[in-house]
């Protein structure tokens, strides 16, 4: 929570110092709810895995390039992970259930490129990164639940790809969905790999 709080001071203070210092940017903040699920080599065939909703939230600044063209870098706060279910055989033969939901936050850094398709319809591509703030494992079994840190085994950045579009409601708001996949997470193992890729749903709102 004071990870959170800290970021949410640190972006107020970046949103003020900005409208000062980038000239010729638009400011505005983006609210996203993320669709996410964890791939990779380190699961079963067998495994089962699915799609959670978290939240993420940036301010970002946009600058034409050209009168198509335009520069969107950014700053935030974001929430992804995904569910693992897990079948298996117990030693009395009877079939168990084992469910993992991951969670992570990340420091993230988007710098995305956009181009306005029409006067309504932007595209948006580009690269993120993140800094991994915190990575924990909540677990259910036999009834049991449970949480975990697993932070010491993630990787303490992440690579992402992001590829969108947007529709521009008005000259202040903006809703869109984008693409993104991130790059391996996993540490502990060598050989195996996990990361995460979805969907974020967003609104934006310059101010």
């Amino acid at each position: 929570m004071k990870k959170i709080l800290t970021i949410t001071i640190a972006l107020l203070a970046f949103n003020i110092n900005a409208q000062t210092t980038f000239k010729g940017f638009e400011i505005g903040v983006q609210a996203a709810m993320n669709l996410s699920v964890l791939r990779g080599t380190v699961f079963d065939a067998e495994d089962e895995v699915n799609f959670i909703a978290r939240p993420g939230i940036f301010l970002f600044g946009t600058k034409d390039l050209t009168d198509k063209l335009y520069l969107k870098p950014g700053i935030g706060f974001n929430f992804k992970g995904g569910e693992t279910v897990e079948n298996y055989e117990s030693f009395d033969g009877e079939i168990e259930t084992y469910y993992t939901k991951d969670k992570f936050t990340f420091l993230e850094v988007p710098v995305m490129v956009g181009y306005k398709a029409t006067d309504n319809i932007f595209l948006e591509a580009g690269l993120s990164f993140g800094i991994t703030l915190s990575a924990t494992s909540d677990y259910e079994e036999e009834g049991e639940k449970g949480s975990e840190n697993i932070k010491e085994f993630v990787n303490n950045t992440e690579l992402g790809f992001h590829i969108g579009g947007k529709y521009i409601i008005n000259s202040k708001f903006a809703g869109g969905i984008r693409y993104f996949r991130g790059s391996n997470l996993n540490k502990s193992q060598v050989l195996t790999k996990v990361n995460i890729e979805g969907f974020a749903f967003f609104m934006e709102m310059k101010i």
